[in-house]
């Protein structure tokens, strides 16, 4: 064998052995970091008892809720088979109640009519980073008078509405990513003892009794809307300063000294109320709509009352009929 050959023999045991070599060093590297990694992966699963990330309860974890969280005023509280909270046992003593879920993939435009009133809520695209439920309750200003008292020198116009989102983990969205569009309505009789020009929007925050007027809107005396834009939702309403004296600048009168009189109010809210009242359909408010109020008063278990709950509170009682009263007094003239 020549000393060609042998160089390339040698050369060719050399990087053999250099190979064996590397792959053997190398194995006992790998072999010394080699490690057990423990990991604990945890799913949320709807019906364990265990409110997790994503659900809104789970059975009888209601997560701290109660059916006051959500506005209303007791009941019992419960857990949906999908783990939603289930308000149907809740109850309420609002004058018009809603719930809705929206998504925020679109603009969206929500109307709660209300009797005489209605709350209209224009919401962007995009208004949060996932679904949510929406409660709107419509009380009536009395039901304030103690929790949540107009200031000195202002009284109430229209409804309070009491707004609540609840997002998918169960809590309460109080405020949204972008600002909303809202508008509340007060009709003729709103304006009895109250000066129009110093209607304002009003807002309560939840556990606080005291109302904070919004310094931004705008007003619009024919159709009697107030308009506002916000992204922090909790109770809102109108007020407005009140009169000095039992008349206003327009001319409308009221109960006085003097005893009874009348109250003058617009042909469009004069067929409003025709709308609501007119129970015999004759074209008027009168006392033959009075004694069929009366009747359904003291029968109520005959049929579905509904039509004759003017106030909306789910009974017939004095309210509905001083209702029916005032109804009749304004439409006369």
């Amino acid at each position: 064998m020549n000393e060609k050959l042998q160089k390339k023999y040698f050369q060719f045991f050399l990087c053999f052995f250099l190979l064996i070599l590397f792959l053997f060093l190398s194995n006992k590297i790998f072999a010394s970091n080699i490690g057990i990694v423990n990991a604990t992966v945890q799913l949320a699963v709807c019906g364990d008892n265990i409110k997790d990330y994503g659900e809104q309860c789970d059975l009888t974890d209601l997560n701290g809720k109660a059916c006051l969280s959500f506005g209303f005023d007791g009941g019992i509280l419960s857990c949906s088979f999908a783990c939603e909270f289930d308000t149907s046992s809740c109850v309420t003593n609002a004058t018009a109640f809603s719930e809705t879920i929206f998504l925020p993939t679109s603009d969206i435009t929500y109307v709660l009519p209300d009797g005489l009133y209605n709350l209209n809520i224009d919401i962007p695209q995009d208004f949060y980073n996932g679904i949510l439920s929406f409660f709107i309750f419509s009380h009536n200003p009395i039901d304030f008078s103690l929790s949540k008292p107009a200031p000195s020198g202002e009284d109430f116009v229209g409804k309070v509405y009491d707004l609540t989102f609840v997002n998918e983990n169960g809590d309460i969205a109080s405020t949204l990513n972008k600002t909303s569009t809202i508008t509340l309505s007060y009709n003729q009789m709103d304006l009895n003892s109250i000066d129009e020009d110093s209607l304002a929007p009003y807002k309560s925050e939840f556990g606080n009794s005291n109302w904070t007027a919004i310094s931004s809107f705008s007003q619009d005396k024919i159709n009697k809307t107030i308009t506002f834009t916000t992204s922090d939702f909790s109770f809102f309403t109108i007020m407005g300063s009140l009169l000095g004296n039992n008349n206003n600048e327009n001319g409308n009168h009221s109960f006085g000294g003097s005893g009874w009189s009348y109250i003058k109010i617009s042909p469009e809210e004069k067929k409003k109320i025709i709308s609501i009242a007119d129970f015999n359909n004759d074209g008027r408010v009168d006392i033959i709509d009075l004694s069929i109020l009366l009747y359904y008063n003291e029968h109520p278990q005959l049929k579905d009352f509904s039509r004759y709950d003017l106030n909306k509170d789910g009974v017939l009682d004095i309210f509905d009929i001083s209702i029916m009263l005032y109804y009749w007094q304004v439409t006369s003239y």
